[in-house]
């Protein structure tokens, strides 16, 4: 219930974040539906997300790159003007410099976004290298790294090897992405201090919670997003740590403005102690 008031009172939102369908079998996560993304309404969406590829292949050398992929709310068809971010996977043949991606990056700046800044905040495009001329998609289903889950779940192509159709159903397993190192992330936030290192902590500390207590039971939908993190521990499990977890959510989203400036460090702190502890436990 106090839960459901945060999301009546608009302190969070509870219809933003993706929720992926598991099978109860397998535990493996249902692809991505793309059907929102095909329709008229996402046609300007298309068209972004297009010309940022295409930007991002102009700076690298197409030749370069085994394929380009969207993800997050506009690959879903929910994306929000002047909200979203158009989020690439970009996977290439070689590893790229940091002088590269920081080109290509300050490319899009410069002439992709001034085309699209009525629509989008900015593009997040993470690099990936698969060395060589090809992949070889079965070593690539076997690999522990989660941009192969992402690839076979949240993902479409844009350009390029279509990997999110040629995966096998078993690259959709979900991987703890977070929960394993935890404990050293929460030592680095503490370390520095600062409020955006410890809302980056609180939301990880909330992504663990739900990796440790709900993932694991193949019944429970998978997801990223804090609200439905908490919503799904609570759900799922007894736990006794939901009063601290939607605080960590109130706190990771709105920051200082949430408890007000002279306290906040000195809160959050005390509230990534805590969560930190219950996980170790």
């Amino acid at each position: 219930k106090a839960l459901e008031q945060l999301v009546s009172m608009n302190i969070v939102s509870d219809d933003f974040g993706c929720v992926s369908q598991r099978c109860e079998n397998t535990g493996e996560v249902a692809p991505l539906d793309d059907s929102m993304w095909r329709l008229e309404a996402s046609d300007e969406w298309r068209r972004a997300a297009h010309a940022c590829a295409q930007t991002v292949e102009e700076c690298l050398g197409k030749s370069n790159i085994h394929g380009v992929y969207l993800r997050g709310s506009v690959a879903q068809g929910r994306a929000r003007a002047r909200v979203s971010d158009v989020d690439l996977i970009v996977l290439t043949k070689h590893v790229c410099r940091d002088e590269e991606k920081d080109a290509a990056r300050a490319t899009l700046d410069r002439h992709w976004l001034p085309q699209f800044e009525h629509l989008v905040t900015k593009a997040d495009v993470r690099f990936h290298a698969f060395e060589g001329e090809e992949i070889d998609v079965d070593e690539l289903s076997k690999s522990d790294s989660v941009v192969t889950f992402v690839l076979s779940t949240q993902s479409l192509t844009l350009s390029g090897l279509d990997l999110p159709t040629l995966l096998p159903t078993t690259a959709r397993i979900p991987k703890i992405q977070v929960l394993n190192n935890i404990h050293s992330d929460v030592a680095r936030a503490l370390d520095h201090g600062s409020e955006k290192a410890l809302r980056w902590a609180l939301k990880r500390l909330v992504r663990a919670t739900y990796e440790k207590f709900a993932l694991p039971n193949r019944a429970v939908p998978y997801t990223r997003d804090l609200y439905h993190c908490v919503k799904l521990v609570l759900e799922h499990t007894d736990v006794d740590v939901g009063s601290d977890l939607m605080s960590a959510v109130v706190a990771a989203i709105h920051g200082s403005t949430a408890w007000g400036d002279v306290f906040f460090t000195a809160r959050a702190k005390a509230l990534v102690i805590r969560l930190d502890r219950f996980l170790m436990n």
